[in-house]
């Protein structure tokens, strides 16, 4: 969760596959992939539409439009060689949005925003998988994208390593540069009515960031414990300015760089019958800076943890889960300034105390 929240984590090579058991043959590998299909297409298209009304008061309604649809393109085809000792991965994805949002009154003939953007998203990925002896696994990877609606090309890069120190204890490392176009304007408050989303243009950047993940897992009776460590430095990281012009572009979001890092637990066990279930728990730490101001952002979150715990009996199964998480960073507003009267011949919102001088 906290990786979703700090960057979103596009496609590509960047951990090494590994599930089941631990020394699970060449040939299990190959049958895995080849029963998913060694060659795969997916296209999805997703439509959004929002409309909300209301009545900001004096007779004037005014109409918020916010639709939007999205369509998705990817593939993906795999290599195999010397033995199922080697596997290639190449793929593709193309990705296209069309965004609109506009806020005006049609009675007064005003709008004070108007924006639509229709982007077009292509990348490229190749993934190297190298199983160099039982004991090492060894992926690379190299993503290359692209943006239409602004001059920008990227090459990031992915590795990965695990090593069997025992048939049950691994150990894994891993590094990679992600990027995300999509930005969210809602910004680090605590209600949100519903999120505003902007793709990167020539007014908006693109924010890119580099991972560093390191970490251990060992099997035990009915079970496994994982642990994993990570940090994460943000190049650039763009906030909603609550200050901005909805009548001009370009001043949406405010430029940052920031820092992410913590560890991570998950401990699983299931058994037969009996009792099982799953723990994890999150120690986490963000900051943001700009200007030499160095803060933290909403997300910023140092403890969390979940327990789950099911009984299995001859017919039934029970059912606990118990959560936990600490607070995150919250400023109170500590003065304000109430703009209620619009006056439509100026098209301007006023004060209270401008109240006298609108036409009544």
């Amino acid at each position: 969760r906290r990786a979703l929240a700090d960057h979103a984590v596009d496609g590509g090579a960047f951990c090494v596959r590994g599930r089941g058991n631990f020394r699970a043959t060449a040939a299990q590998r190959v049958r895995e992939r080849v029963a998913r299909l060694s060659r795969a297409h997916r296209c999805g298209e997703w439509p959004k539409r929002r409309e909300l009304g209301g009545d900001s008061g004096g007779g004037v309604a005014w109409h918020h439009r916010r639709p939007g649809v999205g369509h998705v393109c990817k593939g993906e085809r795999d290599r195999f060689s010397r033995g199922a000792a080697h596997q290639s991965t190449i793929g593709y994805e193309i990705a296209t949005h069309r965004i609109n949002y506009s806020f005006g009154s049609s009675q007064t003939g005003t709008v004070d925003f108007d924006l639509e953007q229709r982007p077009l998203i292509g990348a490229a990925w190749v993934d190297d998988l190298w199983r160099l002896s039982p004991r090492w696994l060894v992926e690379a990877g190299l993503r290359g994208e692209t943006l239409s609606e602004r001059r920008w090309m990227s090459l990031s890069p992915r590795l990965s390593v695990k090593f069997f120190a025992t048939p049950d204890l691994a150990l894994t490392a891993g590094a990679g540069r992600v990027t995300l176009t999509l930005h969210s304007l809602a910004g680090d408050g605590a209600l949100r009515s519903f999120d505003i989303w902007l793709a990167s243009d020539s007014f908006i950047p693109v924010a890119t960031a580099w991972h560093w993940i390191a970490g251990a897992e060992k099997r035990v009776a009915s079970g496994s414990v994982r642990v994993e460590g990570y940090v994460k430095r943000y190049d650039r990281v763009l906030d909603a300015n609550l200050s901005e012009d909805p009548g001009r572009r370009g001043d949406e979001f405010l430029s940052a760089t920031g820092l992410s890092y913590g560890v991570d637990v998950l401990a699983r066990w299931q058994r037969a019958s009996g009792l099982g279930g799953w723990l994890t728990y999150s120690y986490g730490r963000s900051t943001r800076t700009r200007d030499s101001l160095t803060w933290s952002p909403g997300h910023d979150r140092r403890h969390d943890l979940d327990v789950v715990a099911t009984w299995r009996m001859s017919r039934y199964k029970l059912g606990a889960r118990f959560g936990f998480a600490s607070g995150t960073p919250y400023t109170p507003i500590v003065g304000q300034i109430v703009r209620r009267q619009y006056d439509p011949s100026r098209d301007r919102w006023g004060t209270e105390a401008s109240a006298a001088t609108l036409p009544r």
